[in-house]
């Protein structure tokens, strides 16, 4: 699980060093069960992780999102009573797409060519019973 965290300057334009601010990445795209890592930039304290719809994604301690249903939500990253980083969040369902579904009958020897897709892009593993 690679995390997901946004970028912040380090130096302005005449290269002087920037005071560094913790900074979250504002928007995610997460897929029905597939979890991601939020993670909070040039911070190093406590980060207390809340999710405003739980129905569609929850949040652990660490900044692990899992998505449970499509929709969206905003996944906040709360640094202290005054300073609240948020990532709005959406989650799609995976998507498997097949060239057709209609094979007609295979019997002992006959190949069938499928090709399948799908979203987000994941390695397919086919099986048959």
């Amino acid at each position: 699980m690679t995390p997901i965290y946004a970028e912040t300057a380090e130096s302005d334009d005449q290269g002087q060093e920037e005071l560094k601010q913790p900074a979250l990445v504002s928007e995610a795209q997460m897929y029905v069960g597939m979890p991601q890592k939020l993670e909070v930039k040039d911070y190093e304290g406590e980060v207390n992780w809340i999710s405003d719809n739980t129905d569609v994604a929850m949040v652990d301690t660490d900044g692990t999102v899992r998505p449970l249903k499509s929709g969206s939500t905003d996944i906040k990253a709360v640094i202290s009573p005054e300073l609240t980083l948020i990532c709005h969040v959406s989650v799609r369902d995976v998507s498997i797409t097949l060239s057709s579904t209609d094979l007609g009958s295979v019997y002992t020897g006959d190949t069938r060519r499928l090709k399948g897709s799908v979203e987000p892009e994941i390695s397919i593993q086919w099986s048959f019973q």
